[in-house]
């Protein structure tokens, strides 16, 4: 026989009003758990009977459902298992440092993290954005059994879930024939530079190791808008000697060499102090750039 354990760890800062609803929560998941214990009624009866004894805050947060007959209904939506409506997990409620609010330290190893997630994110407005991290495991080597996940919680979403989960997505996501790329995660601008790349401003950087053979890289702002570098070879399968770079959301085309309409944009170049050699933005639209291309010359080629 194995045991299979869920554990989390942390610390939330909310109102006093929040801890009190979330220390609500966790009663109230108990209560019916047990069975709604020491109460005359039976059944349904006693659900109703106990929920109107609920406060103003949980009935807020957690209205009847039309048309169900149990008050709880909204309540149990929070578990994936209605009938076993309990986080298996420890809370507790102290006065934060600065006096103002609360800390809520919620912990154990049977967790049930999805609930968990989902109360904060119903009761839990001020502290939100917020995230956790589980772990979990087995008594015994059993495979597969060891990963854990994450939680991100906004006012309108919860994001994130389990490794094996995010594992799998990322696996799907994957081309049928990845080019090898080398895949790094965003550091600072120092740090790039000691692995050899160049750096630009002191702010987060992506490098990205580009493959031979023609490679594009697909940027986007949060705004939406789209920018497209194309490192070119000059024979098929080589390294890259050129970028094409092509902005896509400046509303302005031309006919392209085939009279499709290609997008055009305004650039500048900027040389020797701070001069604008080029600068398009006072250009006739069929003048704009449509591609503005770098050539990535080394010294020692011919002119």
């Amino acid at each position: 026989m194995a045991d299979y354990f869920t554990s989390i760890a942390f610390e939330i800062a909310v109102s006093a009003a929040e801890a009190d609803l979330l220390s609500e929560c966790f009663e109230v998941s108990h209560t019916i758990v047990c069975g709604f214990p020491g109460r005359e009624e039976d059944g349904l009866d006693a659900a109703k009977g106990y929920y109107a004894e609920c406060s103003d805050a949980f009935h807020a947060a957690f209205p009847p459902l039309a048309p169900e007959e149990d008050p709880f209904a909204g309540f149990l939506q929070i578990w994936t298992d209605p009938d076993f409506p309990t986080f298996d997990a420890d809370l507790s409620i102290e006065d934060d440092a600065d006096g103002m609010r609360k800390r809520a330290f919620i912990h154990g190893d049977c967790a049930d993290v999805a609930a968990i997630a989902s109360v904060i994110h119903t009761t839990c407005l001020s502290a939100l954005p917020f995230a956790f991290e589980w772990s979990t495991s087995c008594s015994r080597a059993r495979p597969g059994s060891r990963g854990g996940g994450y939680f991100v919680i906004t006012p309108t979403e919860i994001l994130g879930g389990g490794t094996e989960w995010l594992m799998s997505e990322a696996l799907k996501a994957l081309p049928n024939e990845p080019v090898k790329t080398l895949g790094l995660p965003i550091m600072t601008s120092a740090s790039a530079a000691n692995m050899g790349f160049a750096p630009f401003n002191d702010v987060p950087t992506l490098p990205v190791d580009i493959p031979d053979g023609g490679f594009t890289i697909s940027a986007k702002s949060s705004e939406g808008l789209r920018v497209t570098f194309y490192f070119g070879p000059y024979r098929t399968d080589g390294p890259p000697r050129f970028v094409d770079i092509q902005y896509h959301d400046a509303a302005m085309t031309v006919p392209d060499g085939g009279g499709a309409p290609a997008p055009v944009f305004d650039m500048l170049t900027i040389a020797e102090k701070g001069r604008h050699p080029y600068d398009s933005r006072k250009s006739a639209i069929p003048d704009k750039p449509s591609i503005a291309v770098l050539l990535l010359d080394r010294p020692e080629d011919p002119a």
